[in-house]
């Protein structure tokens, strides 16, 4: 058992090639996440014409997906608390893989929504382990070390949209979720090797509880992460139609402008690292609301220029990048005991705005552009929420870290 200089007691097999190989099977996790549903906002025009709906009614895909994470991250978090996060990152890889390469295949929309469903819970089992594992790898820094971790989804995601673009360009959509499955199953081989555990997943260690209190105390959080992720996802789901219809771009510039957002939310992401180290978590989440705000409301007045509007889209992204680690640090930093099933309930909760916001931009939309109006909204709402926030100052508790045993 080595001692780190704050006193926190950490294994020796966590602080030398463990907590690597965790650390970089937690990175290769979020990325496959990121990429695998970042395909589905540039695919929805073709799924449209495919099947048969009208455009206005895709918002069901991303509504499933996310459906199928909010039960996953619920699953994955009692099961981290209990068993570890290894069981649950192989099987969410798994079901990846299994429902992308049905969805590829899908004779029928039925099938494909059965496979969406199956394809969103893998990536719900997949996300709550490595945002649960990074802070106990790094219980100093949390707030930076989610902001790295998040970095890897947010690449995959710049990359996913160009997968997309491929595809549809060769014969389809459906190949893109045929690559993207595979790789994902492929990172199975080092997630395997996770043995890093949360302290309420050792063997003798008493069951972690979630109090009424503590479930009213992360009640703002979980509504802030209900709108973000609804925002995101929407935003995401949506700014290819968006791009063509109202700036009368082609298929592959919608595909940019998603991917263009992934990339300032990677930046995003990348700047917050940085800048915690000089303003504190509710200083931020302020600021990128701001952020979020101001580029929407730009977008939406210069909907009709395609370079304004990618270069709104960058803006979006970046203020978006630092919100969910950022939030979700605080929470983990003042419930440090009950990690794995708070999460679970936190991630659930962004779930949740992400199965509701998204049909309901693409209803407002109608057919006729992305509704972008949705962003703008859920942005002002971000700046309320943080505001409620502000005099929330967690507590910096410790939590020591144990190996599979």
């Amino acid at each position: 058992m080595a001692v780190r200089s704050d006193s926190t007691p950490v294994p020796a097999a966590a602080t030398v090639r463990g907590a690597q190989i965790t650390t970089w099977a937690c990175y290769l996790a979020l990325f496959a996440c990121g990429g695998g549903s970042s395909l589905i906002g540039p695919s929805l025009p073709a799924l449209a014409a495919h099947f048969g709906w009208s455009l206005s009614s895709m918002g069901v895909f991303p509504a499933l997906q996310s459906a199928g994470i909010m039960i996953g991250v619920l699953a994955g978090g009692l099961l981290l608390e209990r068993f570890g996060a290894r069981g649950s990152m192989v099987i969410g890889a798994v079901l990846v893989f299994g429902g992308m390469w049905l969805f590829n295949f899908a004779p029928v929309i039925a099938v494909a929504f059965a496979a969406m469903l199956a394809i969103g819970l893998g990536f719900g089992l997949l996300t709550v382990g490595p945002n649960v594992i990074i802070q106990l790898l790094n219980p100093s820094r949390e707030g930076a070390a989610l902001n790295r971790l998040n970095i890897f989804y947010a690449i995959g995601a710049i990359i996913g949209p160009q997968i997309a673009n491929f595809a549809l360009a060769h014969g389809g959509y459906g190949v893109s979720y045929l690559i993207t499955g595979v790789l994902t199953l492929m990172i199975t081989v080092l997630m395997t090797q996770v043995t890093i555990r949360p302290p309420a997943a050792s063997r003798h260690a008493p069951r972690a509880r979630i109090s009424g209190r503590e479930l009213l105390l992360i009640l703002p959080f979980a509504t802030a992460l209900f709108v973000y992720v609804g925002i995101e996802v929407g935003y995401t789901s949506w700014i290819s139609t968006q791009m063509q219809l109202v700036a009368l771009s082609t298929a592959a510039v919608g595909a940019l402008a998603t991917s263009l957002f992934w990339f300032g939310l990677t930046m995003g992401r990348a700047a917050a690292s940085i800048t915690l180290r000089h303003i504190n978590e509710q200083q931020l989440l302020i600021g990128t609301s701001i952020l979020i705000m101001a580029g929407a409301a730009l977008l939406l007045i210069n909907a009709h220029s395609e370079l304004l509007a990618l270069i709104f889209t960058f803006v979006i992204g970046f203020g978006c990048g630092p919100v969910f680690p950022t939030a979700f640090a605080l929470v983990g930093r003042q419930h440090p005991v009950a990690r794995g099933a708070l999460s679970g309930v936190l991630i659930a909760s962004g779930s949740i705005g992400s199965v509701f916001l998204p049909p309901l931009q693409g209803t407002i939309g109608a057919g006729q552009n992305g509704g972008m109006i949705v962003t703008l909204v859920g942005g002002a709402a971000l700046l309320l929420l943080f505001s409620l926030i502000w005099r929330q100052s967690p507590r910096p508790v410790q939590a020591s870290v144990t190996t599979a045993d």
